[in-house]
């Protein structure tokens, strides 16, 4: 007994020394880790400055930059941003311009081949050399902002220690590459061509043309199965899909605008909630108030850049959504099987451009590696799959994001509008990726206006691979900016837009074949609808809104088959269904067997044809067969037959087999008591750090996960993969609702807070807030925010 009293004593204190030494370690690690927190008080001596600039950060971390004039304002844009968000800066810069690799490692390489093949770099250095010295000097001075923090900075953020690297210098074409990959996330319906290449090479082109409203039944856009795959081994979709898990998705948003005659105030009332990266951490956004050289505007800028991206200054507001216009094409080019480095153009060989570029990666033993790449570029764009020896076809990419647009002159003139015209005339220079801007002021007005480079193509439709080597076939330059959709002051009142079709059949010019499916758009109408006048309270539970009209159409279509069960447990669960509202709150069980059941109806219906992976790809292009397979429901399509049996099954047999699956495996999961399912058992938000790969740095970094409402088709939008159910992929990044009443108080969240740093009390506090549907004041008066100020930074001219 004595024996075994002392070995317990004995483990007990050693379990006891060794969480002594754990809360020593973790004590240890936290002090140095607070070592790289900035300072945010006192007085900061700079190279660069010619007069104080003084940064207010009030109690949400806001930072209100007073300067005297136009570049001491962007210097300190620069070395503020840094602060809070520096490494992320870094590993954004490095997405861009194809050098993730050497700080992450061979794991990457797909996605800096990629970069580099469509050299953003490149296209961000030709932007500079074209920028008006203002601009230019704007620019200048955030770099060495930038750089100014790198000096003094005693110590870097984590990551930097993790990784074990020193960032380099900060160069003005860098934010310029920034700004332009986020264009490329807001671009890419190349992805859904290829797909739409891989389905017409396994099924036939007529078939194909059924998946699509505009897919042409004929057309020379059909390689042989075996180059399409090959293609796919590529960086083109693999590097695309590593770039996303690391920098965010190319997402979604919604927007509108009340004209004053629609709301309580009397004043207009403009919302916003991009979707573009909403799972990532930290945030995508940060604010910041910027005061001085005739700029006095607040707003969320990418971390990078140094303008507001969204936001408003004392006269006017602004909100932007994807306009999805088609501005890729893949062109298939024909090569010389005697020499690779030719294509045919018009009946003539025509050399390719070629560069060559050496890519490091980190090998495991953490020593630099290098691997060369050969570059070639055709007159569409750079050949995105490699030499195929003696093959007939490669491919070729035309993107309009490889125009050097003067999109940081729009951005600033944007910033500085105090009307509608200048804000017009501002988006005149705005061009990668097309975007619908909504628009209201102090005056009263509202409005609405595409901006962007949209090509003129000979057969007006972008949805199919074309002929690279016929000049016919190429783009015939823009759509004029006077032409592309606006509208100002509507009669009805208000303006909405959710990245659905912009435009009727009668608009001249082709801008898409894939628009988000209008129930969005359509269940933002009727809201407004719903009352005469709005306030801001209406509009903010506007915004967290849950009901899906997407699932109250399909339920109802599903009904009369489901009707004919006769299973008891089957005929509760249907019931579920048939008397479900389409409200996907989290305690629905209703939500989460709608949800099951329309996963296994779509992987039923196309599985067959496709195979299990394709029919992923094809379903994971959201906008591409969504508002389609809608329209299948309606009829009796040969889609629902399954071609691997020999009866011919009907759309209501796969109904039927779908939602039998859907509820054994609901019942197995979750239990045979169907009101113990809840939609947040399985649907839940969680915000996902670049480094979250090893368990120290997701309990360091990572955010949640979170019970979420929504789907992919409601307001407050939770979209999943259809390979990953349910993880929200795709969510309100940010949310602005602009009282043009006051102007000086307007609200908005962002998902997670203003620091990327882990240690930082702004480094999550947001999060309750956003997942609550709860906002922020952003203050742009002094008086306002004074009183809570966090901390008081004079940026200081060095003397010497």
């Amino acid at each position: 007994m004595k024996v075994n009293m002392k070995k317990r004593n004995i483990i007990g204190g050693i379990l006891f020394l060794l969480m002594v030494a754990g809360l020593i370690l973790v004590g240890i690690v936290r002090i140095q880790l607070g070592r790289s927190l900035p300072e945010v008080s006192g007085k900061i001596n700079v190279k660069g400055l010619s007069a104080q600039v003084d940064v207010y950060r009030d109690e949400y971390g806001i930072p209100h930059i007073y300067a005297e004039n136009r570049r001491d304002l962007m210097f300190a844009v620069g070395y503020v941003t840094a602060q809070d968000r520096l490494w992320q800066m870094d590993l954004t810069r490095r997405a861009a311009t194809g050098r993730l690799a050497e700080i992450l490692g061979e794991t990457v390489l797909r996605t800096d081949l990629l970069m580099r093949t469509i050299g953003l770099e490149r296209t961000a250095r030709r932007q500079w050399e074209q920028l008006s010295p203002e601009s230019a000097a704007m620019l200048s001075a955030f770099s060495d902002g930038v750089n100014a923090y790198l000096e003094k900075a005693s110590s870097l953020p984590p990551e930097f220690r993790l990784l074990k690297y020193t960032p380099e210098p900060w160069q003005p074409p860098d934010s310029l590459a920034i700004s332009r990959l986020l264009g490329w996330q807001l671009s890419k319906n190349h992805e859904s061509e290829i797909v739409m290449m891989r389905i017409a090479a396994q099924v036939g082109a007529d078939r194909a043309a059924d998946l699509s409203p505009v897919y042409p039944a004929t057309g020379p856009f059909i390689l042989d199965a075996g180059t399409v795959e090959r293609m796919m081994q590529t960086s083109l979709l693999g590097g695309s899909r590593v770039l996303g898990g690391i920098i965010g998705t190319c997402g979604g948003s919604n927007s509108w605008v009340l004209a004053p005659s629609r709301t309580t105030s009397g004043a207009a009332i403009l919302a916003n909630d991009p979707h573009l990266s909403g799972t990532r951490m930290p945030s995508i956004w940060y604010y910041v108030h910027l005061m001085g050289g005739g700029l006095d505007v607040i707003g969320a800028l990418v971390p990078g850049t140094p303008l507001p991206l969204l936001g408003h200054n004392r006269h006017i507001g602004w909100g932007i959504t994807n306009m999805n216009a088609d501005v890729q094409d893949i062109f298939i080019e024909r090569v010389n099987p005697d020499d690779p480095n030719q294509y045919e153009f018009d009946g003539a060989w025509v050399d390719m451009d070629t560069t060559r570029e050496r890519i490091p990666f980190r090998a495991d033993e953490g020593e630099l590696l290098y691997i060369e790449k050969e570059i070639r570029r055709t007159i569409h764009g750079p050949v995105m799959n490699d030499a195929i020896p003696k093959a007939m076809n490669v491919v070729s990419l035309s993107w309009t994001g490889f125009e050097p647009t003067p999109d940081f002159e729009a951005l600033l003139g944007i910033n500085t509008a105090q009307n509608w015209n200048e804000f017009r005339q501002a988006l005149q220079h705005f061009g990668v990726a097309p975007q619908n801007f909504i628009y209201a002021d102090t005056d009263g007005n509202i409005g609405y206006s595409g901006a962007g480079l949209i090509p003129i193509r000979p057969d007006g439709n972008g949805v199919f691979p074309r002929d690279g080597w016929k000049s016919a076939t190429a783009w015939q330059g823009w759509i004029p900016f006077e032409e592309l959709p606006h509208e100002f002051n509507p009669a009805r009142g208000y303006l909405v837009t959710a990245n659905n079709r912009v435009v009727g059949d009668d608009y001249p010019h082709f801008l898409s074949a894939e628009w988000a499916p209008n129930f969005r758009s359509r269940r933002i109408t009727d809201l407004i609808d719903e009352k005469e006048r709005h306030d801001v309270e209406d509009i903010a539970r506007m915004q967290m809104d849950d009901t899906s009209l997407l699932a109250q159409l399909i339920c109802n279509r599903i009904e009369p088959a489901l009707l004919t069960l006769q299973q008891q447990n089957l005929r509760e669960a249907a019931r579920l269904l048939t008397v479900w509202d389409g409200k996907n709150s989290t305690d629905s069980p209703a939500s989460l067997l709608y949800h099951e059941f329309l996963l296994r109806f779509a992987l039923n219906t196309f599985s067959d044809e496709f195979g299990k992976s394709l029919a992923s790809d094809y379903l994971s292009q959201y906008y591409l067969w969504l508002e389609r397979f809608v329209e299948l429901m309606n009829e009796d399509s040969r889609w629902f037959d399954n071609v691997k049996t020999g009866p011919v099954e009907t759309r209501d047999e796969i109904i039927i087999l779908s939602f039998k699956q859907a509820v054994n495996a609901l019942e197995e999961k979750y239990g045979k008591n169907m009101f113990d399912w809840r939609w947040d058992s399985a649907h839940t938000v969680q915000f996902r750090h670049p480094l979250d790969k090893s368990s120290i740095a997701k309990r360091l970094f990572n955010l949640g996960p979170f019970p979420f409402p929504g789907d992919g088709e409601t307001i407050n939008r939770g979209t999943f993969e259809f390979n990953e159910p349910y993880v929200v992929s795709m969510a309100a990044s940010i949310r602005h609702i602009m009282d043009f009443s006051g102007l000086h108080t307007t609200l908005g969240i962002h998902t997670t807070g203003q620091s990327g740093h882990p240690l930082n009390a702004h480094y999550d506090d947001y999060a309750g807030r956003w997942l609550r549907g709860e906002y922020i004041p952003l203050m742009m008066n002094k008086q306002d925010f004074i009183g809570g100020v966090e901390g008081h930074l004079q940026l200081m001219p060095n003397s010497r």
